[in-house]
């Protein structure tokens, strides 16, 4: 499979995951996330770096200056390191979830059909860059919760893709899938859990608030 057919998921699920499953798609599942992390990092930097005054206005400004320059730094390395971290972490929890459920999926195959099943992320980052550049030429506001259902819908699109490769790839039943993919979902909530816990305590040290 050639790389950029990785996307082919989007209209052609089930003859995509098929072919990636057979162990043909590590390079499309690379190319996917890393068109994935280009677009959350240009979304990032087209927002203005993601940090506003009104976002922290308890702060004096030289804190607030102090806690922007720092993050100015930070966030675009997250923008475009995570969806690495996420399709790395969500495919080696799969891989196992899969074989404990008696599946028959080999690493490459799980590191393949999660990375293709992330096309739905991508494309809503592309779409989410769309309307930044729509709402700034027109200052239309209702915009974001546009943004907000679209982040919602590849959520529940990225899952059902990636049950579906585990299907393909694993030769597992649907609840088998379910399953695997659930114990490798929880396992990834745990994880960004503890991110978020850290991002936030970078932010307080960054702004000298007390913790």
């Amino acid at each position: 499979m050639k790389a950029a057919r990785g996307f082919r998921v989007l209209w052609s699920p089930r003859e995509t995951l098929r072919s990636v499953g057979e162990g043909r798609g590590l390079g499309a599942g690379v190319t996917v996330v890393a068109l994935w992390a280009l677009a959350s990092l240009l979304l990032l930097l087209l927002s203005g770096g993601g940090v506003s005054r009104a976002q922290f206005p308890e702060l004096p400004p030289e804190e607030f200056e102090r806690l922007r320059s720092g993050l100015s730094v930070v966030l675009p390395v997250l923008a475009f390191v995570l969806p690495f971290v996420w399709w790395a972490g969500l495919s080696a929890l799969v891989y196992p979830a899969t074989l404990v459920l008696g599946g028959r999926a080999t690493l490459a195959a799980a590191f393949a059909f999660v990375g293709v099943a992330c096309a739905p992320w991508a494309a809503v980052a592309v779409l989410q860059i769309l309307l930044a550049g729509l709402q700034g030429l027109t200052g239309a506001g209702a915009l974001g919760g546009v943004a907000l259902a679209a982040s919602a819908g590849a959520l529940v699109w990225h899952a059902a893709l990636v049950v579906a490769g585990a299907r393909q790839a694993a030769r597992l039943g649907r609840g088998g899938a379910v399953g695997s993919c659930a114990l490798a979902g929880l396992g990834c909530l745990v994880a960004a859990l503890f991110l978020a816990i850290t991002l936030a305590a970078l932010v307080v040290g960054f702004s000298g608030l007390p913790s």
